[in-house]
């Protein structure tokens, strides 16, 4: 099974808007030390956007695209996504090795906001499967992964590292079935040129016994009835 999901979020033009939102709030020091959010934790040393208008401006843009993402969907199983914050890490800023704290969700997601080419370091590295694996993405790209990954932000060491995070709370806290959830929706697009018939629009229900998409979407609903 998946560890983690990684896609394209943002257009060129959204990433622009982005662009513009972050040097407004540079030109205003629009920024707090990230280590008011994570209870004075001294492995943390970035600046988290602190201004309510612009934070809201970005949540506008980024969050309908995690709405309408199915694969994100299926990942996940979210009920609710929270604790979103923007954060900007300068030459020597770093969040040690660490896990998310238990509450925050159990899907976390970090969307780069600028090109790995405007900074040093400051790759995610994760730890999957007993082995480091470090995640840079180009900008408008983002990574979802299972919050009790170990983690940390390698040092950044030179240039700006601008990322969007957020967490996600799931319906099925049992990962084998959420895995099974996530596996049947796989399954489903497979079957997208089996033919049904419309909406399973039969005259009797025999057919259903034989129509694998109907079937699938019974057991993805019973496994969805019995957790949310």
């Amino acid at each position: 099974m998946d560890n983690y999901y990684i896609r394209k979020v943002l257009s060129d033009s959204e990433l622009q808007k982005i662009k513009e939102i972050l040097d407004a709030a540079n030109k205003e020091n629009k920024w707090n030390d990230g280590k008011l959010s994570a209870g004075g934790n001294k492995l943390k040393s970035n600046l988290e956007l602190n201004d309510v208008q612009l934070s809201s401006t970005l949540n506008s843009i980024i969050m309908p695209h995690i709405d309408e993402d199915k694969i994100f969907s299926n990942f996940t199983v979210p009920s609710r996504s929270s604790y979103n914050f923007t954060s900007k890490m300068e030459a020597g800023g770093k969040y040690g090795l660490h896990l998310d704290v238990e509450y925050v969700g159990d899907f976390s997601t970090t969307l780069f906001l600028n090109d790995p080419e405007e900074y040093e370091g400051g790759e995610l590295s994760l730890l999957v499967n007993g082995k480091e694996e470090k995640v840079k993405l180009k900008a408008g790209h983002a990574i979802t992964y299972k919050t009790g990954i170990p983690h940390r932000v390698n040092t950044v060491k030179s240039g700006t590292r601008y990322v969007y995070i957020f967490w996600t709370h799931t319906h099925i806290k049992d990962d084998f079935i959420r895995e099974i959830f996530e596996e049947l929706s796989k399954l489903e697009n497979i079957m997208v040129n089996y033919t049904s018939s419309e909406n399973f629009d039969y005259e009797s229900f025999e057919p259903t016994t034989q129509d694998p998409n109907f079937i699938i979407k019974r057991i993805k609903t019973e496994i969805l009835r019995r957790h949310m």
